[in-house]
């Protein structure tokens, strides 16, 4: 890991006093959004990968990614030769592969849907939310081993504008909903509300973003 990208990950931890006397090293979440499959190996150049909290890759980088965390060739696909459902398939087995080490791996599959794996339900929120309303901190695991669920996305009609942005804007609306400590099914759903919105207008990112009418 290069000394600049140690230094970002030094920012996030964070000295916090106590209400007693006793001095707390808290550390915020890391979420690593790769944007290209270039930079999607760089964080597995160390162990310190192992510190990430959560992962968004799509596909390609999810492949890329688990070919540098050691997963072995013979596991790794090619999306190229596989269906739709083989990609989904895929996903999970590299998901949880890499649900190993980190707390939450989201995999953008496109017009497939989503894979997340985390050790959590569905019904259980992202982020736990201070009694104070405004910390927030990853919800501690719940179950021994993590657990991949698959979400497939909803009809985009009509015909997709554009899909750039579309990745992003998920994944603002999916922490948007997590932050305010709502369940993993309706930070799905947010996410996905968040990309349709994408997808409807030609700029990476639309004006107006309707994230999900059942988002606390």
């Amino acid at each position: 890991m290069s000394s600049r990208v140690k230094q970002r990950v030094k920012k996030n931890w964070v000295a916090t006093k106590n209400p007693g006397t006793k001095l707390e090293i808290m550390r915020n979440a890391i979420w690593f959004e790769p944007t290209d499959i270039h930079k999607a190996a760089k964080p597995f150049q160390s162990d310190s990968w192992k510190m990430i909290d959560v992962l968004s890759p799509n596909f390609n980088e999810l492949v890329i990614m688990c070919k540098a965390a050691g997963m072995p060739e013979t596991s790794v696909p090619n999306a190229s030769e596989l269906s739709d459902e083989e990609v989904v398939d895929k996903a999970k087995d590299m998901a949880l592969f890499l649900g190993k080490h980190i707390k939450i791996v989201i995999a953008t599959l496109g017009h497939r849907g989503v894979v997340i794996c985390r050790r959590g339900t569905a019904d259980q929120p992202i982020f736990s939310v201070g009694s104070d309303g405004c910390s927030r901190q990853l919800l501690a695991p719940t179950i021994t081993h993590p657990q991949v669920r698959f979400y497939p996305a909803p009809s985009c009609q009509p015909v997709p504008v554009s899909v750039s942005g579309a990745g992003d804007c998920w994944n603002a609306g999916f922490i948007f909903a997590a932050l305010r400590g709502n369940a993993e099914s309706v930070c799905i759903t947010a996410g996905f509300n968040a990309a349709l919105c994408s997808l409807a207008v030609a700029s990476a990112v639309p004006t107006n973003i309707n994230v999900n009418k059942n988002v606390n």
